[in-house]
C-alpha cells in the first residue's frame, strides 16, 4: 500500500530535502509525497486527494498559515478519512502549540528540522494509520456481513411468509373445488362428462397436495410442526402404500417389490409424515425408472439397537454424483443435459429430509448414474405399549387416505389417415404434449373443427409431423427425449415440413423464453394457462394466414412451365416438383408414385405439403401442369391440337379436350381461334 504524504511550506528547498530524504522509499513505492506552497493550495488538495494520510504544514504558511490548514480539515468534516496533521514551526508558545493540538495536530517539529527525528515521526504516524485502516476495514467487513446476514434472514422470512399465506389462501378454493366434485362424479352418469370431471379432480388433489407441502415447509422452518405419535404397524402401512402404487407402476411397466425383516413391527411414529415421507419417496422412484425397471421398498434391522430402517430403491436413470449432496435443498432440480424428462417442484425432498429429522431420524442418498438411486432411512423405535392403530384410521390422523393421484397414462392417439384426394377434410393439428390430461383437453377444444394427431415427447413429435406434414403443430416446451425449442428448430430448417406454423405452449413467462422460442422459428406463443376460444382464434388465424402467405403459389405462376428462382424453402420445393414434372410431361404413365420417388418423399408427405402450398393434391397439380403448358403451346401455335395432348402427355385428344374445357372454361379450338 502507498501511503500519501503532503508537504504545505513556502521553502522550495525543503522539497529538495524531503525527496532526498525519503528517495527509497518513493522508489519502491511506500510513499507518495505532494508539495504545495500555501495554506488555500493545501486544504485543496486535502479535499481532492482521498488517499492523504500525512499532512505537515508550515506554521507560517502564506494564505492563511498551518493554523487556517488545521481549522478548515476540521471543518470539511472527513469521518472516513484517516488524517494526521502536523505542523512545522520555528518557535511556537505553549499556547498555541495547544491550540494547534486541540484542532487535531498530532505532532509539531520545530526548524531547523532534524530529519531523523521528522523520518522517526513520520513512520510512527503511518503505522497508526495503518492499524486504525485494519481496523475499520475488519469493522466495517464485519458490519457488511451482519448487513448480509440480516438481509437474508428477511429475505428467507418474507419467502416462507408468501409460501405460508399462498399456500392457505389456495386451500380454502381448491377444497371448495374437490369436496363438491367427489360427492357429484358419482351422480354423473355420461362417460364424456365424468372424465372431465375425474380431469378436475385429479389436478385440484394436486394443487391440495402441492398447498399442504408448502405448508409443511412453511411450519417446519418456523419450528412450529410437531409429531402427533400414534404406535402403528409400520410394515402393514408400507404394504398399503405400496398397493397404492400398483397401477401407477403397471401402466409403466415398473416392478414393484417388498421385504420385510419380520411380519409386523409395531413403533410409534407420526402416520401422516411418514405417508408423507414413504409416498414421496416411492413415487419419486416410479417416476424415474424406466419400463421394466423395478422400485422395491424394505423395512430391515439395521443392526444398532433401538433402530429400524426403510429403505427405497430403484433401477431407474440414477442422479450424477457431484449432485447427490443437492438433492434435499428445498427447489432443487437436476437439470439433465438431455431436457426436463420429469417435472416436478423440488419440494418433495426437502421435506421427506426435514420429515425425518423430526423424528429424530436420518435420511441418506446412495445413487449411480444409469444404475438407481436408493434412499435409506433410520428412526429411532420407539413404543409406548399402546395397540396399533388400523389403516383404515389413518385417514382421520392424516386428513387423506394414503394414495397417490397420478395423471391416467395412455398411448397418444395417432395420427388419422387421410386421403390424398379428400380435399374437403378437416385441417390436421398435430399436439405435441408430454401429460396425457394436456393433450386430452386441447383435442377435446380442436375436436369440432380440426383432426387431431398426438404424440407425447419431442422425438416422437417430430417423427409424427414429418409423416404426416399438418397443417399446424401446437408443441409444449417442456418435452421429454428433446424440448419444444429443438422440435421447432427441426421443423423450421426441414424442406418436408419448414411452412408449417408452430404455436408453442409454456407456462415460463419470461421475455426470454419467448424471445428463445422465436429465434427458433416458432409462429405464436400461448402461456399456460390459456382459454379455449384463445387457442382455437390462434389456431384458425395461422392457418388463414399461411393460405394468404402462399396464395403466390397457388398462382398460375407457380403451376406454368417456366423458370422461377427460388427464395425460400417453399419455393425450393415448388421448383424440384416442376422440374421432375417438366422432365416427364411426355409420359402418360407418370404419376404421384414416380414423382414422390424421384423428390424423395412419401405420397402423404407430397400430398400435404403440395396442398399447403398451392391448394392442389399431388395428382391435381400434375394434372393442371400439363395442361398449363397445353395452353402455352395452343397460344403459340406451336402444333396440331391432338399432337400437343400427346406433347403434354395425354392419351387421348378427346380426354385431352374434357380436361382442359373443365380447367379453363374454353375448349383447346377456341383458344387457337384466339
Amino acid at each position: 500500500m502507498t501511503h500519501k504524504i503532503l508537504f504545505a511550506d513556502e521553502d522550495y528547498d525543503f522539497e529538495t530535502l524531503i525527496r532526498q530524504t525519503f528517495k527509497q522509499e518513493i522508489r519502491t513505492g511506500e510513499i507518495e509525497v505532494l508539495f504545495v506552497y500555501d495554506a488555500e493550495r493545501a486544504i485543496e488538495k486535502i479535499r481532492s486527494e482521498d488517499l492523504i494520510s500525512l499532512v505537515y504544514a508550515d506554521w507560517d504558511l502564506p494564505k492563511g498559515g498551518g493554523l487556517k490548514v488545521l481549522e478548515r480539515v476540521r471543518e470539511l468534516d472527513l469521518p472516513d478519512r484517516i488524517l494526521k496533521l502536523g505542523l512545522f514551526s520555528g518557535n511556537l508558545s505553549l499556547d498555541q502549540a495547544r491550540t494547534a493540538m486541540k484542532l487535531g495536530a498530532f505532532d509539531i517539529i520545530s526548524k531547523p528540522i532534524e530529519m531523523e527525528e521528522m523520518r522517526r515521526s513520520i513512520w510512527q504516524a503511518l503505522e497508526e494509520v495503518r492499524k486504525v485502516s485494519a481496523g475499520k476495514e475488519a469493522a466495517k467487513e464485519l458490519e457488511e456481513t451482519m448487513r448480509a446476514r440480516i438481509l437474508a434472514e428477511e429475505s428467507e422470512k418474507l419467502k416462507e411468509d408468501f409460501f405460508s399465506n399462498v399456500a392457505h389462501e389456495l386451500r380454502t378454493p381448491l377444497t371448495l373445488i374437490v369436496g363438491p366434485l367427489e360427492k357429484l362424479i358419482p351422480e354423473v352418469r355420461d362417460p364424456e362428462h365424468r372424465d372431465k370431471l375425474n380431469t378436475i379432480l385429479r389436478n385440484g388433489r394436486r394443487l391440495l397436495e402441492l398447498g399442504n407441502q408448502l405448508l409443511d415447509i412453511s411450519k417446519l422452518e418456523a419450528n412450529n410442526m410437531r409429531t402427533n405419535l400414534f404406535a402403528i404397524d409400520l410394515v402393514r402401512l408400507a404394504e398399503e402404500i405400496m398397493s397404492n402404487f400398483s397401477i401407477l407402476a403397471e401402466e409403466k411397466g415398473v416392478v414393484l417389490k417388498t421385504s420385510f425383516h419380520k411380519p409386523s413391527f409395531i413403533t410409534d411414529l407420526d402416520p401422516g409424515k411418514m405417508v408423507n415421507i414413504i409416498n414421496n419417496l416411492v413415487s419419486n422412484a416410479i417416476k424415474f425408472t424406466l419400463e421394466g425397471g423395478s422400485v422395491s421398498l424394505r423395512i430391515f434391522d439395521p443392526g444398532k439397537i433401538g433402530t429400524i430402517g426403510i429403505a427405497v430403491k430403484d433401477t431407474g436413470i440414477g442422479i450424477p454424483a457431484n449432485l447427490v449432496d443437492k438433492i434435499f435443498d428445498r427447489f432443487y432440480q437436476v437439470d439433465r443435459p438431455w431436457g426436463k424428462q420429469i417435472k416436478g417442484t423440488g419440494i418433495g425432498l426437502s421435506l421427506v429430509y426435514q420429515l425425518v429429522k423430526l423424528h429424530d431420524g436420518d435420511i441418506t442418498c446412495q445413487s449411480i448414474e444409469g444404475i438407481g438411486t436408493e434412499f435409506t432411512i433410520l428412526l429411532p423405535v420407539r413404543h409406548t405399549g399402546a395397540d396399533p392403530i388400523g389403516v383404515e384410521d389413518l385417514s382421520m390422523l392424516t386428513g387423506h387416505a394414503p394414495e397417490f393421484i397420478s395423471p391416467i397414462e395412455r398411448e397418444p392417439d395417432a395420427a388419422p389417415e387421410i386421403s390424398e384426394d379428400d380435399d374437403d377434410s378437416k385441417p390436421l393439428i398435430a399436439v405435441i404434449e408430454d401429460n396425457p390430461e394436456m393433450r386430452d383437453y386441447i383435442a377435446d377444444i380442436l375436436g369440432d373443427d380440426y383432426l387431431v394427431a398426438e404424440a407425447g415427447d419431442g422425438i416422437a413429435g417430430v417423427k409424427l409431423v414429418r409423416e404426416k406434414v399438418p397443417d399446424l403443430v401446437i408443441t409444449d416446451i417442456m418435452l421429454p427425449g428433446i424440448s419444444g425449442y429443438e422440435v421447432c428448430k427441426i421443423l423450421k430448417t426441414e424442406e418436408t415440413t419448414s411452412h408449417i406454423p408452430v404455436i408453442m405452449l409454456t407456462a415460463k413467462v419470461q421475455v426470454s423464453d419467448r424471445i428463445t422460442g422465436l429465434e427458433q422459428g416458432a409462429d405464436d406463443y400461448l402461456t399456460k394457462p390459456f382459454y379455449s376460444r384463445e387457442l382455437l382464434s390462434r389456431v384458425k388465424n395461422l392457418i388463414e394466414l399461411r393460405k394468404l402467405l402462399f396464395e403466390k403459389y397457388r398462382s398460375d405462376l407457380l403451376l406454368k412451365p417456366g423458370h422461377i428462382e427460388a427464395k425460400s424453402m417453399e419455393e425450393s420445393f415448388l421448383l424440384k416438383v416442376k422440374e421432375v414434372v417438366q422432365q416427364h410431361i411426355k409420359d402418360d404413365q407418370f404419376g404421384v408414385e414416380q414423382l414422390c420417388y424421384e423428390i424423395g418423399l412419401s405420397r402423404t408427405q407430397v400430398h400435404r405439403k403440395l396442398t399447403a402450398l398451392t391448394g392442389n393434391s399431388a395428382s391435381h397439380f400434375i394434372r393442371v401442369y400439363r395442361l398449363e403448358t397445353a395452353m402455352d403451346l395452343l397460344r403459340q401455335n406451336a402444333a396440331p391440337i391432338g399432337e400437343i395432348a400427346y406433347l403434354v402427355g395425354f392419351s387421348s385428344p378427346s380426354y385431352f379436350t374434357k380436361c382442359f374445357t373443365e380447367q379453363f372454361g374454353i375448349t383447346p379450338r377456341e383458344v387457337k381461334k384466339v
